[in-house]
Parts: C-alpha cells; structure tokens; sequence
C-alpha cells in the first residue's frame, strides 16, 4: 500500500505533531481524502523522516501520531548546482521537475545572449520542485533561485570544486569526479547554444569542456542528463 509522503517544516520532536500548513492539510483532507489510522510520511526538508497515523482531521489542521523515525537515504553524495538557460516555460519547468527526481540541490535560471524568455515564475517552479522531491522520496527540496545574467553567474563558479560546460563542440563526459569534487555545477545553455563570447568567458573562468555525446539535444534534454550524470558519478 502506497504512503502519501509530505515535505515540510515540521517539528518532529514531539511524538504528537499537528499539522497545520493549508495546502497540506487540503491535500490529505480534500484530494487525497484519507481517514483516521491511516499512514502518511513526513520529512522536515532536512533529510529526516517519519511515518505517522492520522489521529485526528479537522478543516484547518490534521494531528498525526509518530511511528517510526529515519533519516532519509535518498540523497545524492554530490551537491549538484544545475545552471540553465531558460527555456519556454513548459519546457524549463521539466527541466525543474526532473533535475529535482535525480538529485540537484540548486537551479539557477540563466539569462543569456541567446535567451528568448527572459523571467520564470518562481512561485509555480518551486511548487514543482517540493512536488517532485515529495514524489521521488528525496530528503530536501532544491531551491529554484532568481534568474541571472550568465555574466554574473560565473561569479559564483569559484564557490563549487568543478564546473562543466556542457557544449556539443566539447568532449564527452567520461571522467569520473575526484573524492574532493563533490560540490560541482553543471552549465546548460540556450536553444539557439552559447555564443563566442560566453564560450570564452566560460574558459576563462576555468569552467570545464564537456558534452554529453555526438547528438544534438535539445536544452531540456541536455539539462536533465548532465544533472543525472553529475548527481550519480
């Protein structure tokens, strides 16, 4: 029998817990519609977990008895940084949704010369990625940041120990990270690819060559592989 698993900011030291986040308790209340006795699974969005019996539903607030306690073991052993141009929304939000299944723990939406849409809905994107952890039995949630210029990203490149810049020109990905690369970024760019100038930047803020293969692939495609491939090295 499936468990209906939530994440959230609970407190599990008490051994009776009172949940009282709306969308929660609208989703076991109302959609779900699941009965007293009935077991549900809780994770504080820290990579620790619990499965409780419904004790009590009330319109505003669902009380839940502990049964069992764990820390989650779906984690990634890497800290995955996903940096990807932004596609159309459909498009960038199965990028979100997928990347979050195979383990990233950040995604940087990038503006970059060749970017057509230039903002995402933040709100909805991070629904979606609270949604796949909570579907995938993942321990935290990745955060969805602000968009950023590509420019300004690559500030950020010198706080991971590898960042690969995936480009169809480049060599396949085959290297193996080294015990001290777990903290690493992956670079997508946009549908029309990177221009000569963010090609040069790129090199020279160190960023490593990378490509996943001899096909060309689109930007959603490429973004979920480079994530799966970073995640599970």
């Amino acid at each position: 029998m499936k468990i209906h698993r939530f994440i959230g900011g609970f407190d599990f030291k008490p051994q009776t817990i009172i949940i009282e986040d709306k969308e929660t308790v609208h989703q076991i209340r109302n959609v779900l519609k699941l009965r007293i006795a009935e077991q549900i699974a809780l994770c504080d969005g820290r990579g620790h977990d619990i499965v409780a019996a419904i004790l009590e539903i009330k319109k505003d607030q669902i009380t839940v008895g502990v049964q069992e306690r764990f820390d989650n073991a779906c984690e990634s052993g890497n800290r995955v940084t996903l940096y990807c141009s932004i596609l159309k929304r459909e498009n960038f939000e199965l990028v979100v949704q997928k990347a979050t299944e195979v383990g990233v723990f950040e995604i940087v939406p990038l503006i970059c010369q060749r970017t057509i849409k230039t903002d995402v809905k933040a709100e909805r994107l991070n629904k979606i990625a609270k949604e796949a952890a909570e579907l995938s039995g993942r321990g935290v949630v990745p955060v969805v940041r602000e968009p950023l210029k590509f420019e300004i990203a690559l500030e950020q490149a010198k706080d991971h120990e590898a960042n690969f810049f995936f480009d169809a020109a480049n060599q396949p990905l085959d290297k193996p990270l080294s015990k001290n690369q777990r903290n690493v970024a992956a670079w997508i760019g946009p549908e029309g690819g990177w221009t000569e100038d963010e090609i040069a930047q790129a090199k020279k803020s160190k960023l490593v060559p990378a490509s996943l293969g001899t096909q060309t692939l689109r930007g959603e495609t490429a973004a979920i592989i480079a994530a799966y491939e970073l995640c599970r090295v």
